[in-house]
């Protein structure tokens, strides 16, 4: 796995040439959620299909 600044460099590469400001830190919060959710399904922090309807019905509610 890679280090933090591996990571942001290498979001930061496959980035096009012409990014803006705006255009980096949008892809930075992405990688940064995504790597997050990963991060939680590895640990056992997950929901399944049946327990997230239960949870959205009060929501609705």
């Amino acid at each position: 796995m890679q280090n933090i600044k591996e990571n942001i460099l290498a979001v930061i590469k496959n980035l096009p040439n012409d990014a803006s400001y705006g255009d980096i830190m949008e892809a930075l919060y992405i990688n940064h959620k995504i790597n997050i959710g990963i991060e939680q399904l590895e640990n056992g922090n997950s929901l399944t299909l049946s327990q997230l309807r239960e949870r959205l019905k009060s929501w609705i509610e």
